[in-house]
């Protein structure tokens, strides 16, 4: 079964965002989600960057086609999917030897207006 552990909430509702979110896919396999937002206590436009290395896989589910397995626990939060059926699908897909070489998470965030983005890569990190 597929468990979802929240491990960022973004810090407005993804509602109130100035911009984003945007996908830039750098050379040697990163991946950035973008947004930008106001924020009101020091009156100025911040931008927030989730960056993913060694990216495996990715998907976007435009909001219309989302399910709700795609929108709980990850509205606005940044996810891990543990023991993910995607993950498991990868790794049969990979050759035998090669394996133990990846370390595959799966992350999912959702945002309001925009729908779900799932990742699968070796870490996450938050750049503000």
């Amino acid at each position: 079964m597929n468990i979802k552990e929240p491990l960022y909430e973004i810090p407005i509702p993804s509602t109130a965002l100035e911009s984003g979110p945007f996908y830039e896919y750098l050379s040697g396999g990163s991946l950035i989600i973008r947004y930008t937002f106001y924020d009101e206590s020091s009156r100025i436009e911040k931008r927030h960057e989730l960056s993913f290395s060694k990216v495996r896989a990715y998907s976007y589910t435009a909001e219309l086609h989302c399910t709700s397995w795609q929108i709980d626990d990850a509205y606005d939060t940044l996810v891990e999917v543990k023991s993910s059926s995607w993950v498991e699908e990868l790794l049969n897909n990979t050759a035998l030897d090669q394996r133990d070489e990846w370390v595959m998470k799966h992350y999912m965030i959702y945002f309001d207006g925009s729908g779900c983005h799932q990742i699968i890569c070796n870490s996450w990190k938050l750049i503000d």
